[in-house]
């Protein structure tokens, strides 16, 4: 039909650009660009038009001829919402979330009513602190109480970097399942994301008090798209315990994208644990534990997720190889509400049926998160 126009009015860019348009959904770069230069040429100032022409060339990852025809188009049309926004996906394609959010905050100065440079403002942060509470309350055996605990997280994005810290305070097993302990544990972090979807992090970490945590940690991750859909990532944490435990993990997953708001992510973990024996001979053991979460997020405002695990729990006093001898069941629900742009709450629940050596506990944990992005 647009042919057909075309063919009667040559003169119809209109029609033109819309052609266009339908041509890069398509994938037919070539004809789409080259409908976008022919009403270019006519209409240099067709805001519009020049937005398709860098959705040609970003969509091909031409990022050269995107940034170039994104500062061509802002010298003609200062402060234009559309061409910003581009600005804007193309800094956080290359992993720069720093000019990502600034590009984003002037299209919103210029067009505060924008629903697509709005949601990409929801998703691009320049820093995030988050405050998270939970509780573990055990229903058996009788005399355990709950283990609160309380986690404190600051993130400020550089550039492609990501500079994190981070504390939890919490109470946990003593030197058996009715006692307590108080433990604190406090990370600083590193990620480099050099495009969106990849990262490489490090994370060191040390337990003071760390009655029955470690007393040093360290974290080394990688997170890769493979493919439009899926989504690979792995990491080795390295754990020490003053009572003489080391802990090697292994952590590998894979997420598949079902849908734009759908997405499903397949986690396996193996603890491989070293530890002191009678007269000096040390005792090996290690254990596999398996994850399934499903993640629904319609809008960039609202996520709904639930996850099962089952495997080993990794936190008890340690005592020779009792580290890995809790498994357990654990079901756990959880929501992502932005309240506005900057003010989000992530409340959970988290029902597990732990099979500790002689006993069956079922454990409710509630958990409310409150966290804040600029």
């Amino acid at each position: 039909m647009l042919d057909d126009r075309l063919r009667a009015q040559p003169t119809d860019d209109e029609a033109r650009a819309e052609l266009a348009r339908i041509d890069a959904w398509d994938g037919r770069w070539a004809e789409s660009e080259a409908g976008y230069r022919a009403v270019l040429s006519r209409h240099p100032d067709d805001v519009e038009s020049r937005a398709g022409l860098v959705d040609v060339f970003l969509w091909q990852s031409r990022w050269g001829d995107g940034e170039r025809e994104i500062a061509l188009g802002l010298a003609r049309t200062p402060g234009s919402a559309p061409l910003l926004l581009r600005r804007a996906r193309l800094a956080h394609w290359r992993g720069d979330a720093t000019a990502a959010a600034r590009y984003l905050d002037e299209a919103l100065r210029a067009s505060p009513a924008d629903e697509e440079v709005r949601a990409m403002r929801d998703v691009v942060f320049r820093g995030e602190a988050r405050l998270v509470l939970r509780d573990e309350v055990f229903f058996a055996p009788a005399g355990v109480q709950g283990f609160p605990s309380a986690d404190v997280a600051v993130l400020q994005a550089w550039r492609t970097l990501r500079l994190s810290a981070r504390t939890e305070q919490s109470q946990r097993f003593g030197a058996d399942a009715s006692s307590r302990s108080y433990n604190g544990l406090h990370f600083l972090g590193l990620a480099w994301v050099p495009r969106a979807g990849w990262s490489a992090h490090v994370e060191l970490g040390v337990g003071a008090p760390a009655t029955a945590v470690p007393r040093w940690l360290g974290r080394l991750g990688l997170s890769a798209p493979l493919g439009s859909r899926l989504t690979g990532s792995g990491s080795y944490s390295h754990w020490r315990y003053d009572s003489g435990q080391v802990v090697h993990l292994f952590n590998p997953a894979l997420g598949v994208a079902l849908t734009d708001a759908l997405r499903v992510e397949a986690r396996y973990w193996f603890a491989y644990v070293v530890a002191p024996g009678l007269h000096g001979a040390a005792v090996t053991d290690g254990a596999s534990s398996f994850g399934l979460r499903l993640s629904w997020r319609p809008t960039t405002r609202f996520e709904l997720g639930a996850e099962y695990t089952y495997g080993v729990q990794l936190d008890r006093l340690p005592v020779g190889l009792q580290l890995i001898a809790i498994r357990g069941h654990i079901v756990s629900v959880s929501t992502d509400v932005r309240i506005t742009q900057a003010l989000g709450l992530r409340p959970a629940l988290r029902v597990e049926l732990r099979t500790s050596p002689g006993a069956l506990v079922p454990i409710v944990g509630p958990e409310l998160g409150v966290y804040t992005r600029w």
